[in-house]
């Protein structure tokens, strides 16, 4: 089963340390992990696997239990550019980036 979350408001260089946490780990486990953790980047991992769950709820496959993250990952998305007053009335640009989470869970 697979689901991806696009455009999450956190930068994947701010995830990775997350999904290295739950790489390889049984679906369970690795929810358990992420549920106690306080950052915003673990919960949007967090959302990310358990709808992988669901959808494999959905196509009725057995041993839901047994599910274990094959593959997890975070890919830069669009970067909004966007703009905040300086100096003298200047503008000042910063980028905000964004990401996306694709999980793929096997059995």
């Amino acid at each position: 089963m697979k689901a991806i979350s696009k455009n999450i408001g956190i930068s994947s260089k701010k995830l990775k340390p997350y999904i290295d946490l739950v790489r390889n780990k049984n679906t369970n486990e690795a929810l358990i992990l992420l549920k106690y953790q306080k950052s915003p980047a673990a919960f949007e991992i967090h959302k990310t696997i358990e709808s992988a769950v669901a959808n494999a709820k959905d196509l009725l496959i057995p041993g839901i239990e047994n599910l274990k993250i094959n593959e997890i990952y975070a890919n830069q998305g669009t970067t909004l550019k966007r703009w905040r007053a300086k100096a003298r009335g200047r503008p000042g640009t910063f980028n905000h980036p964004t990401s996306h989470i694709v999980v793929k869970l096997s059995e």
